[in-house]
């Protein structure tokens, strides 16, 4: 699909798809431009069976719920995710930090949280011993 992405014309960091969400009032944007959007799910083959990500972060700026919209499968590989949760940017693309919370609860992230930053950390597998890093560091080793 496309879409357009926003910037902030004082903040390149304020690049927002969708809609522009200002920091401040009367914040100027340079003009929009058409971006492509694509599902991670399509993009990732993972046919393999041998793909696995121990960790993905994300910061996109209040897209973070269609971004977990577009990789359910990707998260099936998926041991931990790290994302900003930013209130007034997810409002904007129509989620809430709930909703993002729910998104991975779904995806079967038994242990999220919300940090003291506003991030959210969500993990399949509890940091105890015999864990999933446990198990891939240990895996890693035998391997070499």
């Amino acid at each position: 699909g496309s879409s357009t992405i926003h910037t902030a014309a004082d903040n390149r960091g304020n690049a927002l798809v969708g809609q522009p969400v200002p920091d401040y009032k009367n914040q100027m944007f340079l003009p929009p431009v058409q971006i492509s959007v694509e599902a991670l799910d399509d993009l990732i083959d993972l046919n393999d069976g041998d793909v696995a990500f121990p960790l993905i972060k994300m910061d996109v700026q209040g897209f973070e719920c269609r971004v977990i919209d577009g990789m359910r499968k990707v998260l099936g590989a998926t041991s931990s995710v790290k994302s900003e949760a930013e209130s007034k940017l997810l409002a904007a693309n129509g989620c809430s930090v709930e909703g993002m919370l729910q998104r991975l609860r779904d995806a079967r992230f038994a242990d999220t949280e919300l940090d003291k930053s506003g991030d959210i950390l969500a993990r399949k597998y509890s940091r105890r011993k015999g864990s999933f890093l446990d198990r891939h560091r240990y895996q890693k080793s035998v391997n070499k």
